[in-house]
């Protein structure tokens, strides 16, 4: 993407303040070297909004997809009733690796991530691995902490 894509994008959220009229891009990637692109939202806010959040027209929304997302032990721990291994895995894989990597990364065997997996699986009450992963992922935008 080139600089003016970007800044036309920019201008064209300025000058519409009423977003059903704009006719421009408001999402857009930014290419990197050896990475997925980030994608940046632009988002107006409505003039009423301004005079509270120091006069800003627009917020640009930054989403890095190599980024990963992992819930805190605590809301985990609180919730499922997950233990740190467990929640290291499920951690693990809500980054995308396989049961293999996820054991190599960790530390552990095949078997205690496949057992470690089914617990989750238990404690969630999911069934696949791609509804514990959502769940993991969404449970992450609440997190406030690392572990």
């Amino acid at each position: 993407m080139s600089d003016t894509l970007f800044q036309t994008m920019l201008d064209q959220a300025l000058k519409f303040e009423d977003r059903s009229k704009n006719p421009g891009r408001q999402t857009l990637g930014l290419k990197r070297i050896h990475k997925r692109p980030l994608i940046v939202r632009v988002v107006p806010f409505e003039p009423e909004a301004r005079p509270h959040i120091d006069d800003a027209a627009l917020a640009l929304v930054v989403v890095d997809p190599e980024d990963c997302p992992e819930p805190s032990y605590a809301v985990l721990q609180e919730v499922f009733g997950i233990t740190k291994s467990e929640a290291r895995v499920g951690n693990r894989l809500t980054c995308g690796v396989s049961l293999q990597e996820a054991a190599e990364v960790i530390g552990v065997t095949i078997g205690t991530v496949r057992s470690q997996t089914k617990s989750l699986f238990a404690k969630t009450g999911t069934n696949r691995q791609a509804e514990l992963v959502r769940l993991l992922t969404r449970l992450s935008l609440i997190s406030d902490e690392r572990d």
